[in-house]
């Protein structure tokens, strides 16, 4: 049998195809089969700080709204705007003329009650000395002295009880200063008309040589530790300058539209450079009370479905769902089922697939 040429060319040109798709499934093979090199790093325990910042608000360590207990018009204004006031220190006087006659006609109704009260208790007295001789005072009229006597008593307890109540309505005339503080408010002037309905707010004042301030710390992290129980603070007044504030309450309880604490600070202002009301820029230096794991923000991979860090267990790529905590500069707290020894990769990313076999340099 003969073979043609053009018959040898067209096996030849099919053994080489053959030979080159063999060996291009082989290297396809290998390459699927090569396990990569990774970095990693291994889990260890440590003590986690991180500065937390944060807005606080400054507010006078007391502050009272001052009105009228009594209706009439203001006679006189002591006190303004800015100025310092003792306690008991006079602010304004009203003008109640229907005050005073009240005051005068229950001073007057007082008097008349003792004067029946201690006639009503002479004509008993009497009574009992004339009983010592027997058959000169019937028992009965001797009875209705004595009762007449208690009812007089009684209603002269009475008009002493509304006199002093008068009084004590009548001592709201003079407005004082319930403590040592500044003035920030004045909204009266002399001869406005001013009423006991809670409506007319007639001074503000604030004791400011101790400030609180207010901050509004994250749920998740309420249960950290303040070292000293001591931040500092600046405020926009004063660039550059630092205050101090130490931590002296907590509210013990969350927020439900922002999920935070309150944390309440006292700042000493005796030279009274801040003002209540400011803005403050809290420095907090958190600290967890328990050790944790940090991994460098490079060992995270997100997606649109987890978050997940990758562990390397013999041999093999394991992908853990994790939680952030507290982050760091170039480190992250981690959260979740890992513990201290667990080796990590150091750059994760999707491509490293869950089971998939790795190495570690």
């Amino acid at each position: 049998m003969r073979i043609s040429f053009l018959q040898i060319v067209v096996f030849y040109m099919a053994a080489t195809i053959w030979s080159g798709c063999g060996n291009d499934a082989a290297t396809s093979s290998a390459t699927s089969d090569e396990v990569k090199t990774y970095d990693t790093i291994t889990a260890r325990l440590q003590t986690i700080i991180d500065t937390l910042q944060l807005n606080g608000e400054l507010i006078s360590l007391e502050k009272a709204s001052i009105i009228s207990k009594v209706n009439g018009y203001v006679k006189r204004i002591s006190a303004d705007i800015g100025q310092k006031v003792a306690k008991g220190e006079t602010l304004a006087i009203i003008d109640a003329p229907e005050m005073n006659y009240q005051i005068a006609e229950a001073e007057s109704k007082a008097k008349t009650a003792l004067s029946k009260s201690e006639a009503s208790k002479s004509n008993y007295e009497r009574l009992v000395a004339a009983s010592a001789t027997p058959g000169a005072v019937a028992a009965n009229e001797l009875d209705g002295a004595k009762s007449q006597m208690d009812a007089d008593m009684q209603s002269y307890n009475a008009a002493i009880d509304a006199k002093n109540s008068i009084g004590a309505i009548g001592g709201y005339l003079i407005i004082k200063a319930p403590f040592s503080g500044i003035v920030t408010k004045r909204m009266v002037s002399n001869g406005d008309y001013v009423n006991n309905s809670g409506s007319n707010l007639l001074f503000e004042v604030e004791d400011v040589k101790t400030l609180r301030l207010q901050v509004p710390v994250p749920e998740a992290f309420t249960a950290s530790v303040l070292a000293n129980n001591r931040a500092s603070f600046a405020v926009s007044s004063y660039p550059g300058l630092s205050f101090n504030a130490k931590l002296v309450r907590k509210s013990g309880a969350l927020a439900s539209n922002t999920r935070s604490e309150i944390w309440e600070f006292e700042v000493d202002n005796a030279d009274k450079k801040l003002k209540s009301g400011m803005f403050a820029e809290m420095q907090l230096p958190l600290q967890r009370p328990q050790q944790g794991i940090l991994l460098p923000n490079s060992a995270f991979v997100t997606t649109q479905e987890r978050q997940f860090v990758i562990r390397v267990i013999n041999g093999k790529a394991e992908w853990i769902d994790v939680k952030k905590g507290f982050a760091l500069t170039n480190k992250t707290e981690v959260l979740g089922s890992i513990k201290a020894g667990d080796v990590f990769i150091k750059n994760a990313n999707e491509e490293i697939k869950d089971g998939s076999g790795v190495k570690i340099k």
